[in-house]
């Protein structure tokens, strides 16, 4: 389902009530299910990514083939879960690294064929859906390169939690 993070500072967040609504926007989004909805699925998980995101100290990504990480090449489970330690945190050097990552690797935008190929049934949507989505993926960027260099400002670990998809 994604990967939560968020200063080791705070008690962290609640996301049990992001989490429900995403698990259902996930689940009305499967693939046996018609265009349209599927479609609906896909927004309402980028909403909610978005409500999520804009509290600052707090990150989210689905990491799916519509989220950040995966528009940088990279996935958590491969290429940044070997930078926490045994707590699941980022910190010191390793914290830098992500950051890095982040700040210095190029971002693939997703193309109108690619979200063509994702959400068929758009329509005439899709410019103003691929512009939204280009946008979010800055913003995205922007929140989480924010977050990341607070942490390392304060001196700070980011305490991260990872949940595949149907694991509770």
């Amino acid at each position: 389902m994604g990967v939560k993070l968020y200063l080791a500072s705070t008690s962290g967040p609640s996301f049990s009530r992001f989490e429900n609504l995403l698990r259902k926007a996930l689940q009305r989004g499967g693939s046996s299910l018609a265009d349209s909805r599927k479609a609906q699925a896909w927004w309402e998980v980028e909403i909610l990514t978005r409500t999520v995101n804009s509290a600052e100290g707090f990150f989210y990504d689905p990491d799916n083939d519509w989220s950040l990480l995966w528009r940088f090449g990279l996935d958590w489970r491969s290429n940044i879960m070997s930078l926490t330690d045994d707590h699941g945190e980022l910190k010191g050097e390793n914290l830098r690294k992500f950051r890095d990552l982040i700040a210095n690797r190029k971002m693939s935008f997703p193309s109108q064929d690619e979200l063509e190929a994702l959400l068929p049934c758009l329509g005439s949507n899709r410019r103003a859906l691929l512009k939204e989505w280009h946008k979010s993926l800055r913003t995205g960027r922007e929140r989480l390169l924010a977050l990341l260099n607070r942490a390392i400002q304060l001196k700070a670990a980011v305490r991260s939690e990872y949940k595949e998809d149907g694991e509770d």
